[in-house]
């Protein structure tokens, strides 16, 4: 017996054939009686991560902006249901394109800055979610790991607004609050990478 062909550098293999997008993991997972693997994304990260999103969207500090915030969570539904990163990523850069118009508009930065913590660990919690998907199949017991991951996330986040809202105040000689929600977003993503 022979091994399997190892995929080449352009994701050709030895046979022909072409590599899928996950490389060999993707004989990782769990497998159904037609043979199939199952990729879904685990359960409680899409909660998660849903939550996060919808929690942000009612932290925008006008109607017309929770409404942008509720079409972002939307999209980071969709994502971490299907599997999608791209509409994950789409929905939480719509979450925050509310706070940064909410910035623009002379909102106050504590709404802003809880949006913006909010979105990113959305955008987090559902690519977690879906990479657990991808690796372990839904049906693995991953609740421990996946809110050990949210919670770290999460502190880390908090101290990053904190520090973010703590120089803001000590900053305040007229700094507009668009300023602050994007030095705010640069470095809570920073953080979380």
């Amino acid at each position: 017996m022979s091994p399997p062909p190892s995929p080449g550098l352009d994701g050709a293999r030895g046979d022909g054939s072409t590599a899928d997008s996950q490389g060999d993991a993707a004989n990782d997972g769990v497998e159904h009686a037609g043979g199939g693997i199952d990729r879904t994304p685990a359960r409680a990260s899409v909660a998660i991560a849903t939550g996060f999103a919808f929690l942000g969207a009612l932290t925008m500090v006008t109607p017309a902006l929770v409404a942008v915030g509720l079409l972002g969570t939307l999209f980071v539904g969709i994502g971490a249901i299907h599997g999608s990163r791209t509409y994950v990523g789409y929905g939480a850069l719509i979450l925050l394109v509310g706070v940064l118009i909410g910035g623009f508009q002379g909102a106050p930065p504590e709404p802003l800055l809880v949006s913006t913590l909010l979105a990113v660990l959305a955008w987090d919690a559902g690519r977690y979610g879906i990479t657990i998907g991808e690796q372990l199949g839904p049906d693995a017991k991953t609740l421990r790991i996946e809110l050990t991951h949210v919670t770290l996330n999460t502190l880390v986040g908090t101290a990053g607004t904190g520090l973010g809202y703590a120089a803001y105040r000590v900053m305040a000689g007229g700094q507009p609050v668009a300023a602050l929600a994007l030095l705010l977003v640069g470095a809570v993503v920073l953080t979380l990478r």
